[in-house]
C-alpha cells in the first residue's frame, strides 16, 4: 500500500503543503492555448494610464520574442532600518506559489510558453518581475504574472528556501568586486539617507523578517497607483487587454481585503540627503581565497553631487559628464564614468580599477578628471557626447535594458523619457551646461571610496 501511494505521489504533481488546486499529471502538458500572429513593424514607445493610476508603457520593435514586466514603486529606498531587506525578500517571492496557483502550475505555464522569468530591483526605487516569452503567449503569461503579484501566499517552506538564497547572496557580495565598490560608493555618498540602503537583504535581517513583515509591505505598497506595467515587442492594446482579462489584474485589487484599511506609505526621510565623505576597506582576495589565483586589484571611486534625472536636460548633462570621465587609461589602470542618477539627486564621477602599485596615480588622475568636468569644451566635449550616447545605447539596446528604462522613467500619464529624446538631448549639451554642472558639483563635498589592497592609495586629504 505504501509503495502504491509513493508511486502515485511521484507520478502526480503533489506537494506536502496543503494546496487546494487540481493536480496536473506530470506526463501531460499543462493546458495553455497558443494563437499564431505575425509581428507588426517597429513602433515608437507608447504609454497610457488607467483610471486607478496604473501606468502602461510599451515599445514594439516587431520582434517575435516579448519581454513583459510588472514594476512596483516599493524599492529599498522606502525601507526603515529595522525592516531593511524586506523589498528584496518580497521580490524573491514573486514566482513562488500564490493563493490561485502553485509554483508547479506557474512553472508549467512558463515552460509551455518557452518563457524565461526572473525578478529583482531596478535602482533603489522599483522592484519588478519580468518574463521573456513568445509574443503570442503574452495573455497566458500575464495571468500567472498578476497572480504572483496581487494574491501572494508567502508560504513558510518557500520563505525558508528564499532565506538560503539571501544568505548566500550576503556572503558572496564581495566576490563581485565592481558591484560591491559601486555599492560602497553609494552608501558613502548618501550616508544616513534611504538611498544608502542596499538593494540586497543584509545578513542580519535574513532570519529577522517574518511572514507578517512581507504581508504588511505588500499590503502597503502594492496599490494600483504605484504599479507600472511595461512591455517590449508587444503593443499597448495587447498588453492592456491581457492585463485586464487576467483574473487578478490591478482593476480587481482595489477592493481586495488585504488593501482595505492599509496604511498609506510612509514618506521616506529626505531622499536627497547627499553627504559625501570617504570610506576605505582593505581586502586582499589572495588571503581570502588561498587556493585560487585572484588578482589583488584596487577599486577607487570619486564623484560629486549633481541634479537628479527628473529633468531631461539635467539627465543628458549628467550622462555627458560621466562620459567625459570614462575612457582615460593610465599605464596600469583604466577608468570608467559613474552616473548614479535618482529623481532628486545624482552623483557623477568615475570608477578606476588598478594594480596595488598604481593606486596613487590612479586616484589622482580620476580626481583630476572629475574636477575638470566644468571646463570641458571643444573636441573633448564632442568626444564625451559620443561616449555618453554609445554608453546609453549599450544599456537600452537589450530587451531588459529598454524595459527597465521605460518603467523607471515612466510619467504619470505613461511614457516619460524615450530613447530618441535622450539621444537628442545628449547631442544638444553645450559647454555652458557643463560649466553650470561644475558649479553644482563644487558646491558639495566629494565622495571618495576605495576597496582592495590599499597600500598605495592616498587619502582624500592628500588628493
Amino acid at each position: 500500500m505504501a509503495v502504491k501511494r509513493l508511486s502515485t505521489v511521484a507520478r502526480r504533481g503533489y506537494c506536502t503543503w496543503p494546496y487546494n488546486y487540481c493536480d496536473v499529471p506530470l506526463n501531460q502538458a499543462y493546458p495553455c492555448p497558443v494563437t499564431k500572429r505575425v509581428p507588426p513593424s517597429p513602433q515608437n514607445a507608447q504609454g497610457s494610464a488607467m483610471a486607478n493610476g496604473t501606468k502602461i508603457v510599451v515599445q514594439d520593435n516587431g520582434q517575435a520574442t516579448s519581454l513583459v514586466g510588472i514594476y512596483v514603486d516599493a524599492g529599498c529606498m522606502y525601507e526603515p532600518t529595522e525592516k531593511h531587506g524586506v523589498s528584496d525578500f518580497v521580490s524573491k517571492m514573486f514566482f513562488r506559489s500564490n493563493l490561485q496557483s502553485s509554483d508547479f502550475h506557474m512553472f508549467k505555464t512558463f515552460q509551455h510558453a518557452g518563457a524565461n522569468y526572473w525578478s529583482g530591483s531596478v535602482g533603489k526605487k522599483l522592484i519588478a518581475a519580468k518574463v521573456e516569452c513568445r509574443r503570442d503567449t503574452v495573455p497566458e503569461i500575464m495571468t500567472r504574472l498578476t497572480e504572483g503579484f496581487f494574491v501572494p501566499r508567502y508560504a513558510p517552506h518557500e520563505m525558508k528556501n528564499v532565506r538560503e538564497i539571501l544568505e548566500n547572496n550576503a556572503v558572496t557580495r564581495t566576490h563581485h568586486q565592481k558591484n560591491y565598490a559601486v555599492d560602497l560608493f553609494t552608501k558613502t555618498a548618501f550616508a544616513g539617507s534611504p538611498l544608502a540602503n542596499d538593494t540586497e537583504c543584509p545578513a542580519f535581517n535574513v532570519d529577522a523578517l517574518s511572514h507578517e513583515d512581507l504581508i504588511n509591505w505588500w499590503s502597503t505598497y502594492f496599490t494600483p497607483d504605484r504599479v507600472t506595467l511595461a512591455g517590449v515587442n508587444v503593443t499597448q492594446e495587447e498588453l492592456m487587454a491581457a492585463y485586464e482579462q487576467s483574473d487578478w489584474s490591478t482593476a480587481n485589487t482595489v477592493s481586495h481585503p488585504s488593501h482595505a484599511g492599509a496604511l498609506p506609505p510612509s514618506a521616506p526621510k529626505t531622499i536627497d540627503a547627499y553627504t559625501g565623505g570617504e570610506t576605505s576597506q582593505y581586502f586582499r582576495r589572495t588571503e581570502a581565497f588561498v587556493r585560487k589565483q585572484f588578482y589583488n586589484d584596487i577599486y577607487i571611486s570619486y564623484g560629486k553631487k549633481a541634479p537628479g534625472y527628473t529633468n531631461l536636460k539635467d539627465y543628458a548633462v549628467n550622462l555627458v559628464a560621466a562620459g567625459s570621465v570614462g575612457g582615460n587609461v593610465g599605464e596600469n589602470f583604466g577608468q570608467e564614468g559613474l552616473a548614479l542618477c535618482y529623481e532628486n539627486v545624482s552623483v557623477i564621477g568615475g570608477l578606476v580599477r588598478c594594480q596595488p602599485g598604481s593606486g596613487e596615480a590612479a586616484a589622482k588622475t580620476l580626481a583630476a578628471t572629475v574636477n575638470a568636468i566644468g571646463s570641458l569644451s571643444g573636441t573633448a566635449l564632442e568626444t564625451a557626447k559620443k561616449v555618453a550616447a554609445v554608453t546609453f545605447l549599450h544599456t537600452v539596446n537589450t530587451r531588459e535594458g529598454l524595459l527597465d528604462f521605460l518603467a523607471l522613467h515612466a510619467g504619470s500619464a505613461g511614457v516619460g523619457k524615450t530613447v530618441p529624446a535622450v539621444l537628442e538631448a545628449i547631442s544638444a549639451v553645450s559647454d555652458a551646461d557643463l560649466k553650470a554642472l561644475g558649479k553644482t558639483m563644487d558646491s558639495a563635498p566629494p565622495t571618495y571610496t576605495s576597496f582592495g589592497d590599499l597600500q598605495t592609495v592616498p587619502s582624500l586629504r592628500m588628493l
